[in-house]
C-alpha cells in the first residue's frame, strides 16, 4: 500500500501552478504600488515641510525699510507733470516754418545765423 507512489491530479487543483504564479505577480504589484504610494506621500510631505521652513527663514531675514514719503510725493508729482504735458507737433507743410538765414556782415569774420518765420506760399497759376 505504501509502495505505490503514484501522483494523481485532482481536477480541482489542475490550475494550481498558474494560480501560484499569478498570485506572486499580484503580490509584487501590490508591494510596488504600496511602496510608490509611500514614496509619493513622503516626498510631498517633506517637500511641503521644507518649503514652510524656507518661508519662515525668509520672513525672519526680511529687513524693514522706512519709506520717505516726502521724496515719494515729490517724485510722484514730477512723474505726473512729465506725463500730463502734451506736445503738439505741427507737421502741416503749409503752416509757418522757421528758416535759418545766414547774414554775412562785413565787420565780423564769422557770419551770424538768425531764424525767420515765413509762410510757405503756393504759386498761383
Amino acid at each position: 500500500m505504501f509502495s505505490q507512489n503514484k501522483k494523481t491530479i485532482i481536477p480541482e487543483y489542475k490550475q494550481y501552478g498558474r494560480l501560484r504564479v499569478i498570485s506572486i505577480f499580484v503580490i509584487i504589484i501590490l508591494i510596488a504600488g504600496f511602496s510608490f504610494g509611500l514614496y509619493f506621500i513622503y516626498r510631498n510631505i517633506y517637500t511641503a515641510i521644507d518649503e514652510m521652513q524656507n518661508i519662515v527663514i525668509l520672513k525672519s531675514e526680511l529687513a524693514m525699510e522706512i519709506i520717505d514719503f516726502d521724496k515719494y510725493n515729490t517724485i510722484k508729482k514730477e512723474w505726473e507733470e512729465k506725463h500730463e504735458t502734451s506736445f503738439s507737433i505741427n507737421r502741416d507743410p503749409f503752416n509757418k516754418v522757421e528758416i535759418p538765414v545766414i547774414l554775412a556782415t562785413s565787420t565780423s569774420s564769422t557770419p551770424s545765423i538768425t531764424t525767420s518765420t515765413q509762410k510757405n506760399i503756393i504759386p498761383k497759376k
